[in-house]
């Protein structure tokens, strides 16, 4: 255990005062690193204490990731949970909605029939290596990765917009509007704004407090079901229910509707009608 922590400082030091977050160290890869000890939770629960802790499960694009996830799973009691699941042995998803492009299968491939969700192994015969398990196996370590904190403190809002909490430009116009439309005027008022889109705890906060002090009530955000699941209508990759979500118990219901609202005193998100004119909030992406 000291080992492992003392390798940790060292690597932080060469890297140079490049900012993680709180709890986080930084790795070759350029991203931080945080493993939770005695987590041992099944995979939604550990997304979930990854985004309470401002990151996401590992998702691993090579051989050097690889290495350093193994690494840091040897401080685990047990294997320890990978952002990625399968919905065939040839066919896997990273929780943010990307394609896998790299893997290291025990067997080259996932198996399905084992489970959709993955894990990385520490036993030595199969250290590194990927196997496939039950989603709901709650013998999981957990181990949570993110960027580097960007650091942006001239950063300057369109006229109108206003800087949240998280540092984004947000838009509260005084007025209802139906689902399209408030898109429409999002994307009229700024380049490169749309209705809100939320990847993680700090965003929805910040857009519920930009809400709360618009006095709204419920907003759009910028959340939809397709053909294909639910997309973030600026193009924010989304991969329901492993990507940041923060739907009431119930919810989503497409029954209700296929658009999504977020109830502005909890910060609870809805399914909503999107013909029903509702308060919205735009966001101006830098």
């Amino acid at each position: 255990m000291l080992k492992f922590v003392l390798l940790l400082i060292y690597l932080n030091l060469v890297l140079g005062d490049i900012e993680c977050p709180p709890n986080y160290l930084l790795f070759e890869d350029g991203l931080c690193y945080q493993f939770l000890s005695e987590a041992a939770v099944h995979k939604i629960p550990g997304q979930h204490k990854c985004e309470s802790e401002g990151g996401n499960l590992p998702k691993i694009s090579g051989i050097l990731q690889n290495a350093i996830v193994t690494n840091i799973s040897l401080n685990a009691t047990d294997v320890t949970w990978l952002g990625l699941t399968c919905s065939r042995d040839d066919t896997c998803i990273w929780d943010d909605g990307t394609k896998m492009n790299y893997s290291n299968f025990d067997s080259g491939l996932a198996d399905v029939s084992q489970g959709n969700c993955v894990f990385i192994n520490i036993l030595p015969a199969k250290r590194g290596k990927w196997s496939s398990a039950d989603c709901a196996s709650d013998l999981k370590d957990v181990i949570c990765q993110t960027n580097q904190k960007s650091l942006q403190p001239n950063i300057t809002c369109p006229d109108t917009y206003i800087k949240g909490s998280d540092d984004r430009c947000y838009l509260s116009p005084n007025f209802k509007l139906e689902f399209n439309n408030a898109e429409n005027l999002c994307s009229e008022t700024a380049s490169n704004s749309h209705l809100t889109s939320i990847s993680s705890r700090e965003e929805n906060n910040a857009t519920q407090l930009i809400s709360q002090a618009a006095h709204f009530t419920d907003i759009f955000i910028g959340l939809e079901a397709g053909s294909k699941g639910y997309v973030w209508i600026d193009g924010t990759q989304f991969n329901y229910p492993y990507s940041y979500s923060n739907f009431e118990d119930g919810q989503p219901n497409i029954k209700v509707g296929n658009c999504v609202a977020m109830n502005v005193t909890t910060g609870k998100w809805k399914s909503i009608c999107c013909n029903q004119k509702t308060s919205f909030v735009c966001l101006q992406k830098c």
